[in-house]
């Protein structure tokens, strides 16, 4: 990052840092632009087996490096814990839609991973991909609207 070293109080990412392809690059970077006593705050998903069986059934191959192994606690100990204390806290992110159609119009254009994954489909397997994802809404509909929930982990430290 074009930062200098403990440039900042606090380093945060919602949903950020955890695409990136390299793990011990950002670990290295998050700790270098942090002050000593500063703290660090990033969220990460937990694997969701109705997306990826969406995936699946779409023919769309698992995203490479997986997003959600920054929610498990030993990779982000053996990422973080040298240089900050760490603490992990569970969470659950929700969202709701009139339809499933409503779902899949932000979904397929206002979440930039799954916006990005889309356009590295081939054209004739969008309709593939929008049945999988239309159904998985239809799936999660209660009292007439689309409920979507994702557990995910806060991950907080403080820079040593």
């Amino acid at each position: 990052m074009p930062y200098e070293n403990a440039s900042f109080d606090v380093v945060s990412s919602c949903f950020g840092a955890i695409f990136a392809p390299d793990d011990e690059a950002v670990a290295r970077e998050l700790a270098r632009v942090c002050r000593r006593g500063g703290r660090l705050g990033l969220t990460a998903w937990r694997a969701e087996e109705g997306l990826r069986s969406v995936y699946e059934r779409a023919e769309i191959g698992p995203q490479d490096p997986d997003p959600t192994r920054w929610s498990d606690e030993s990779h982000v100990r053996g990422l973080l814990g040298e240089t900050f204390d760490i603490e992990l806290e569970p969470g659950v992110w929700r969202a709701e839609f009139d339809a499933p159609e409503a779902m899949w119009e932000w979904w397929s254009t206002a979440v930039p991973p799954f916006a990005a994954m889309l356009q590295g489909v081939p054209p004739e397997r969008h309709a593939a991909v929008r049945e999988e994802m239309l159904a998985l809404a239809d799936r999660r509909r209660t009292n007439g609207r689309v409920e979507l929930t994702r557990d995910y982990v806060l991950v907080l430290g403080r820079r040593r």
